[in-house]
């Protein structure tokens, strides 16, 4: 039994699909689905037009596993304790001044 996903508009194939990792549009009928199941967002189905574009992603994901995105510069990072946000301590203090300086010119200075 063919899988309903993917199946398009009455059982006929999709007309066209997205790579998930180049972002290529493409009508082949020649790809890769992954399915990944998310435990918080569920099934995950995602495209590939080759075999090259799943392994980058696959690259890609492995370097970023464990790591967190800083919230100052969006940088991938180690943490070295449960609680970090910034990947080290200039990042924070510049993330800081940054938005001590927009409430200044706001007119919100609570000094």
């Amino acid at each position: 039994m063919p899988l309903p996903w993917l199946q398009g508009v009455n059982g006929s194939a999709p007309k066209s699909w997205e790579c998930g990792f180049c972002r290529r549009r493409s009508r082949r009928e020649d790809r890769i689905v992954v399915t990944i199941d998310n435990s918080r967002a569920g099934y995950q189905r995602l495209r590939f037009c080759n075999l090259e574009c799943l392994r980058r992603l696959l690259t890609l994901w492995e370097e970023r596993e464990g790591k967190l995105k800083c919230v100052g510069c969006g940088e991938h990072f180690p943490p070295t304790h449960g609680r970090q946000k910034y990947h080290d301590e200039a990042c924070r203090k510049r993330t800081w001044s940054r938005s001590q300086s927009t409430k200044e010119r706001r007119g919100v200075n609570h000094a």
